[in-house]
């Protein structure tokens, strides 16, 4: 079994904003990185030349980072959704997983202040519905399953 099929990836965005948010100093991290991570923290918009993203209107898309970690959020959650239809044996431990991080990211909201953004409540969000929809999918491929044997 390999370690992207157990593994929940919205783990990655998490560990992202706990390094950001819990870092007081930047200094121990390379100058090209401890920028993207304040840049994290702040929700600042992107370094990207304007008109980076022109788009068919005409109009420039300058995206911030807490958009563009939105959208990594959502690809995410389409990875997740796509891992809990397969019926596989490593599909109680990806789910008890995702609970896990599902957990910590209710439990920084709690009690962390740098949690408190939307993009991170959002993030969260998605980690719950990939929680409740792995169980879901599950549960209806058990049954489905139960019916044919029968």
């Amino acid at each position: 079994m390999t370690l992207s099929k157990w593994m929940p990836w919205f783990v990655v965005p998490l560990i992202f904003f706990y390094i950001a948010g819990e870092s007081p100093s930047w200094a121990w991290f390379p100058d090209f990185l401890s920028d993207k991570l304040q840049i994290l923290v702040n929700n600042d918009a992107l370094a990207l030349p304007k008109g980076f993203i022109t788009l068919p209107s005409g109009k420039n898309w300058d995206p911030t980072v807490g958009q563009v970690i939105i959208l990594i959020g959502v690809l995410i959650l389409a990875v997740e959704l796509f891992k809990s239809a397969q019926d596989t044996r490593g599909s109680v431990v990806d789910h008890m997983l995702s609970i896990l991080v599902f957990i910590f990211y209710f439990a920084f909201f709690l009690s962390k202040p740098w949690a408190k953004s939307d993009v991170f409540v959002l993030i969260g969000a998605m980690s719950f519905l990939d929680v409740v929809t792995g169980f879901t999918i599950t549960i209806a491929i058990a049954r489905r399953d139960m019916v044919i044997s029968h």
